[in-house]
């Protein structure tokens, strides 16, 4: 028999991602009983050791030197890089931990799933979780709630106004966006890591690995020491890759978006099919032709495949590629981006003929207002990280991990004040 246990808090934030943590760590800084939930055995999100992606934001990998987040973010990474030097992802899950078991006034709840919510009206008053290792059923009832899941899904269990896919150009008279408004979304990525043993090393692919051609990884650099490729120096950008792309970090274009609309129905048949892509694009590095990978051997291969984009929720404001482009400032601007707009194409990896992002780089920085953080039809509905209010093209940029983490902040801050 499944045993239950009702927990009372001044807030709850749903998801443990960068966003999550510090939403959460503000929250309870400013004297409100805070909980957080994560479904994973540990913080992190996209940043953790299940997934390994680096922690970029308004800096642009230091192509704007001038711009970094500061707070509760730059708190955790100043704490990393006093011990992790060669920044070993076991040591940042552990910093992490670190951090939430020490701050006073939060509980955490780690491998713990919501699974459901109770309204009353345009309120939600509890939300349902299971923690699977202990087979405990938690009701959380909260005054405020934060959406941090990263896909929106305690927004869509509590009915509130959201948008996936992309607007048509007209919408917000966006010039990058596409002429007519279409489901396309951002797909899901596995990264890998190898290492040089300075003797050569043999690979033997697995038996469900997909074979790649030359010609279809022609636009995806994957040989060792390649140098990135820019279309241009226009404000419109091509890339095909980034500096972090490479063997020993993993190839972010390794990524597929699912064949129909309901992509997060996908998600197991996706992870599938990304696995069978990921140790195929090794075994063409290796057994494929000459990429300079004679001597490197996998160390690691990701199974849990990184989310770039879920449902967008709607707030009283919708951030759009013009407030990107023109730096706007808002009365409530109370988080950051610079990140330059990063579209993914729309079939991933699939789209063989093309550059596997689109990139419109802009100087500065923007602000993102208050507006865009909370719903606008939930009442005690709060959100951070890449679910926030925002047109496709203006999550392409808010979407990265910083950028959430500082708007994270500002959300766990608001919520204990009110």
């Amino acid at each position: 028999m499944l045993q239950r246990k009702k927990i009372n808090v001044d807030l709850c934030v749903v998801g443990g991602g960068m966003a999550g943590v510090c939403a959460a760590m503000a929250s309870a800084r400013h004297g409100a009983k805070t909980a957080i939930i994560q479904d994973r055995p540990m913080f992190g999100g996209n940043a953790s050791s299940e997934i390994r992606m680096h922690v970029c934001g308004a800096s642009e990998n230091q192509k704007k030197p001038d711009l970094e987040e500061g707070g509760i973010l730059h708190e955790l990474l100043l704490a990393n890089k006093s011990r992790n030097d060669y920044f070993n992802f076991s040591i940042w899950d552990m910093t992490l931990y670190e951090a939430v078991r020490a701050q006073e006034n939060l509980d955490f709840y780690l491998n713990t799933t919501m699974v459901g919510c109770e309204m009353d009206g345009a309120r939600i008053t509890e939300i349902h979780c299971r923690t699977l290792t202990t087979e405990m059923n938690l009701h959380i009832k909260a005054e405020i709630f934060v959406d941090c899941t990263g896909i929106g899904t305690l927004a869509m269990y509590a009915g509130a106004d959201y948008t996936v896919g992309s607007e048509g150009k007209a919408e917000f008279g966006e010039a990058d966006a596409p002429d007519v408004a279409n489901g396309n979304r951002m797909g899901n990525t596995l990264l890998l890591k190898a290492v040089d043993r300075g003797h050569p090393v043999r690979f033997t692919p697995p038996a469900f690995a997909r074979h790649f051609t030359e010609e279809e990884l022609r636009f995806r650099p994957h040989s060792t020491g390649f140098t990135v490729a820019v279309g241009d120096t226009s404000d419109y950008t091509r890339m095909t890759a980034f500096s972090t792309s490479s063997v020993d970090y993993g190839y972010w274009w390794i990524e597929l978006c699912g064949h129909t609309e309901d992509f997060f129905a996908e998600y197991e048949d996706v992870r599938d099919e990304l696995m069978s892509c990921v140790w195929g694009v090794w075994d063409h590095i290796k057994n494929g032709g000459d990429h300079g990978a004679e001597n490197f051997d996998l160390e690691w291969v990701g199974i849990l495949p990184g989310m770039r984009e879920g449902r967008r929720i709607l707030g009283d404001y919708i951030l759009t590629e013009n407030d990107i482009l023109e730096n706007r400032r808002f009365d409530d601007g109370v988080a950051y981006g610079g990140w330059a707009m990063d579209v993914h194409t729309a079939h991933g990896l699939y789209d063989f003929h093309k550059n596997p992002s689109f990139i419109r780089c802009f100087d500065g920085a923007y602000e993102i207002p208050y507006r865009c953080y909370y719903s606008r039809n939930v009442s005690n509905l709060m959100m951070a990280g890449k679910i926030i209010s925002a047109s496709k093209m203006g999550i392409s940029s808010a979407r990265v991990i910083g950028t959430c983490a500082i708007g994270g902040q500002a959300v766990g801050t608001a919520a204990a004040m009110c």
